[in-house]
């Protein structure tokens, strides 16, 4: 494994339970990984195998039980502003328009004035092409542009890594693949670190760099996977097919006289 210096984010030996009415549940055991500085990575896996929690870990929301994660040669001991979660509820306030939800994340920083604080969220609304609805209150967006204005808050915050919990899920196919090619370019641009879960084999192999394959009951990982693909990607060609194929085949799926459960 790469040294803590090598590594953006390290997770070593993590083990998470939750206990409950005397109950112990293993949600994640003998979890390591490294990331490097600038990597899309995706975590994908069946529903309870501790995607949400891994994720949560990285960025300081929960504690492992055993094992530690650090981030950028530190031990995480409790969020900051320095990674962000994005998910797919969006988390506007309803009562504020695009721009004040944007600006929303920069009132707590100190050291900008008011007019350094608009600049910026003017910078990044522009930079998710919503500079023509910034006047625009929540219920007057479409789904989409709801989820460009959570990416435009997270990135006016200038963070080094964004965490996101299947931003995307709730968005029509269309809508989906527009937000997918966004992130990209604004990721490029940015050169953040993005650390995904998701359920959609297409959008893991579509966005990533590496895909984290887990295994549940406890979750564990399987397989990572790297994606030795030029972005953007053609979901049509048969590279992008071959991928998929690697992460179907890293699954038991039922026999044709069973239901499938492709909820994965």
């Amino acid at each position: 494994m790469a040294s803590l210096q090598e590594s953006f984010i390290k997770i070593i030996d993590v083990h998470k339970e939750f206990y409950s009415q005397g109950q112990t549940d293993k949600v994640l055991e003998d979890i390591n990984i490294d990331i490097k500085k600038g990597e899309v990575i995706s975590i994908l896996g069946k529903s309870g195998c501790g995607k949400s929690t891994l994720l949560n870990l990285i960025g300081g929301f929960e504690k492992p039980t055993s094992g530690s994660v650090f981030f950028d040669g530190k031990e995480v001991e409790r969020p900051s502003r320095r990674a962000i979660m994005l998910f797919q509820d969006y988390g506007l306030l309803p009562w504020r328009t695009v721009r004040k939800n944007v600006e929303l994340g920069l009132e707590p920083d100190n050291t900008l004035t008011p007019e350094e604080r608009k600049d910026r969220t003017l910078e990044y609304i522009k930079l998710v092409g919503l500079e023509d609805s910034i006047n625009r209150f929540p219920v007057q967006l479409s789904g989409g542009m709801k989820q460009r204005v959570a990416i435009a808050r997270a990135l006016a915050i200038q963070p080094e890594l964004i965490l996101m919990d299947e931003p995307f899920a709730a968005l029509d196919t269309f809508n989906r693949y527009f937000l997918q090619d966004e992130l990209l370019r604004l990721q490029k641009k940015e050169q953040k670190n993005i650390i995904l879960v998701t359920h959609d084999i297409d959008e893991a192999v579509y966005l990533s760099d590496r895909v984290i394959i887990m295994d549940s009951q406890p979750g564990k990982i399987k397989k990572i996977l790297k994606i030795n693909l030029a972005k953007p990607r053609d979901r049509s060609h048969s590279d992008f097919q071959y991928y998929r194929k690697v992460i179907f085949d890293s699954y038991e799926f039922p026999t044709n006289t069973q239901a499938p459960d492709y909820n994965i």
